[in-house]
């Protein structure tokens, strides 16, 4: 037997595969619904874990720019928006997170007391170096490498910008000297050195030059991106970005929001609030690190979006609108399967679409039905002991062809006003169910059947095809990734343990292998939150809440109210309930709940919040992915009877504004 790969085994290769690998495994669905990060102005791209942040991202760096000329494959930036030249840092790998080693104890030393602004000149020269790099990189290549960037640097023009940019006050003069451009590299890596020295504990204050010659947030990149303008090596016209990446970094980094690291994050929104037009930052970062933080350092001013910066939100981009029928989330799974398929080598049956070749067409709720029944279809309904003997017979008797329309009928006979039917009995051509008149009074509850049926018949919900693993994976394509690996490790197990043919690309995988992955996918997911800062917290809430639902959802035999898998808040109460808003929004942050506008149905037009499990967690607690019909209406103080009191009181009970 062949040892057969698991395409999928490895879910985070970006930060591990070079420039080649990148091309082959980038897919470009998104790009042109994220423009705005490769415009002019500073943007925040805003996604959970996963999400296809720092992929977005490493389209600036140059490196990635030439891969695809070496490789001869299209730029997926499109042309208007490619003539930039970038640097950038990423706060994780580029040792930002060691500025912690410096928080101050108990005796404050008089030089800790600027620690925004050292982490300030550090951050302006690693961007610094990452610039110098990035025109090596380009030294000498042609427009037609880069795409149609303009620019024109050789040796003279490099040792030009050097000396022009050395020259400029805002170093205070810790360049002075500098003649050429291999000593400007050599003083600012020297800076470097010497911060490296300190954040590693191997010093135990600045030296005195930092001390003196520390630089002013983003002001250096400034002057960096006019001198290379001045002296002809990019014209006018090109974007110079600056991208920040793992902005979370500066989030988690803090003890408290008194914490003097908290500073860094102001820092950073001080360079956003100086609308300097000379420099774009692009901030790559998760909900959570961003939603709450816009005050300026050493400032009563807060930045603000549509003028200091715009956001792009990826989930927003991908998930599937309530009014709409948005592909293109499907468009970026199916492109990241295939992709996923040609880096292990693996090849795709010529005319076939990879995807529904492996997967298979996910069954309708009739055939589900039918599946769950097997060959005692009486099993399926609950029959209530005061209906008359002929109208149960009728049902027993229909569910034998169509169990789904059976439980149906058995809920439609249960409803207010609809009773009747139990005496009346229609004929199975004319089941006033089955009308075209009802046919959205069947849509909503066709999920909530097959839960029934399916705890009925005491079986596990089944979940594959492709449009269960669309649904289940939300709007996130790390959970349609952890959702194919799981799947594909299952498939491999399987098979080998019972001696089966491996194929390197199976063919509609059977159904138990699918189901049995979705739930694997979704229990990692589980697991996984508590990994988080309070995730244990946020745990034992969404384990309450969706058992809660689950057992409203499953024992409601009339399916009055299909649509009771998530929950509907006024908003009004929420900014009167700010520790369980905090929780609700942390939730949303960290991918445990999805929350939307809800339109409510009442009355009194109040708007709402509504918060669904997200649908990667459904499986675990056996609701649907699918968001039908009203959620249920709870206040406040019934929520809060699913959070621990001690997280609770231990929130900070600052009122945070919601945005409008």
């Amino acid at each position: 037997m062949s040892w057969i790969k698991n395409p999928f085994s490895e879910l985070y290769p970006t930060e591990r595969i070079d420039e080649d690998e990148f091309v082959g495994l980038f897919s470009s669905s998104l790009v042109n619904s994220a423009t705005n990060l490769y415009g002019k102005g500073n943007t925040i791209l805003e996604g959970v874990q996963g999400s296809g942040k720092s992929m977005l991202l490493a389209l600036l760096k140059p490196e990635i720019r030439l891969a695809y000329a070496k490789n001869n494959e299209k730029f997926p930036i499109p042309q208007r928006f490619s003539n930039f030249i970038s640097c950038g840092i990423n706060l994780t790998q580029d040792g930002a997170k060691s500025f912690s080693n410096l928080r101050p104890g108990k005796n404050i030393r008089e030089w800790q007391h600027d620690l925004p602004w050292y982490f300030s000149d550090y951050f302006n020269f690693v961007v610094i170096k990452d610039l110098l790099k990035s025109l090596k990189v380009y030294e000498n290549k042609s427009r037609e490498d880069l795409f149609g960037l303009q620019f024109s640097a050789g040796n003279e023009c490099l040792n030009l910008f050097a000396k022009t940019l050395a020259k400029n006050d805002c170093w205070f003069g810790y360049l002075d000297g500098v003649e050429n451009f291999d000593e400007l590299k050599e003083k600012v890596e020297d800076r470097l050195r010497e911060y490296r020295l300190l954040l590693s504990l191997n010093r135990k204050e600045p030296n005195e030059t930092i001390s003196k010659t520390k630089t002013m947030i983003a002001v250096p990149i400034f002057e960096a991106a006019e001198c290379l303008k001045k002296v002809g090596i990019i014209s006018e016209e090109v974007n110079f970005i600056v991208y920040i990446d793992q902005y979370e970094e500066l989030d988690h980094m803090c003890l408290d929001e008194n914490d003097i690291l908290s500073g860094f994050r102001k820092i950073i929104n001080q360079a956003l609030h100086s609308r300097d037009d000379r420099v774009s930052f692009k901030i790559g970062t998760r909900g959570y690190a961003w939603k709450h933080n816009r005050d300026v350092y050493d400032s009563f001013v807060k930045i603000e979006e549509g003028r200091d910066y715009s956001v792009i939100n990826i989930y927003e981009l991908l998930r599937k609108k309530e009014h709409t029928n948005s592909k293109l989330f499907k468009s970026l799974c199916n492109e990241v399967f295939e992709k996923r398929l040609n880096r292990a080598n693996i090849a795709i049956p010529k005319g076939r679409d990879a995807f529904s070749y492996v997967f298979g067409r996910t069954p309708t709720g009739e055939e589900k039905a039918r599946i769950y029944a097997g060959d005692k279809s009486s099993q399926v309904i609950k029959l209530d002991a005061s209906w008359p003997v002929s109208w149960k017979e009728f049902l027993i008797d229909l569910s034998v062809e169509h169990p789904l329309s059976a439980h149906l009928g058995a809920a439609w006979a249960r409803q207010r006003g609809k009773s009747d039917v139990v005496n009346k009995i229609p004929s199975k051509v004319d089941l006033p169910w089955e009308s075209e008149e009802k046919k959205y009074w069947k849509k909503e509850r066709v999920q909530q059947s097959l839960a029934q049926i399916a705890s009925n018949r005491k079986q596990a919900i089944l979940l594959f095809g492709e449009q269960d693993i669309i649904g289940v994976s939300g709007a996130n394509i790390l959970a349609f990734l952890t959702i194919c690996q799981k799947i594909w490790a299952i498939y491999i197990a399987n098979s080998t343990r019972l001696q089966h043919e491996l194929s390197d690309l199976p063919e509609n995988l059977n159904r138990n292998i699918q189901s049995a992955g979705i739930k694997e996918a979704s229990r990692t997911w589980y697991e996984k939150i508590s990994e988080l800062p309070k995730g244990e917290e946020r745990k034992k809430f969404v384990t309450r809440l969706g058992l809660y639902l689950y057992k409203q959802y499953i024992n409601d035999l009339a399916m009055s109210n299909p649509g009771k898998t998530g929950v509907s808040l006024a908003i009004d109460d929420l900014n009167e309930s700010y520790p369980l808003l905090k929780m609700l929004d942390e939730c949303t942050d960290f991918s445990v709940l999805d929350k939307k506008d809800h339109t409510t149905k009442l009355n009194d037009k109040r708007p709402r919040f509504k918060y669904y499990i997200e649908p990667i967690l459904c499986p675990i607690f056996k609701l649907p992915f699918q968001q039908t019909k009203e959620p249920a209406y709870f206040s406040p103080s019934e929520l809060l009877t699913l959070i621990d009191k001690d997280y609770m009181e231990s929130n900070d009970h600052h009122q945070l504004g919601l945005g409008f």
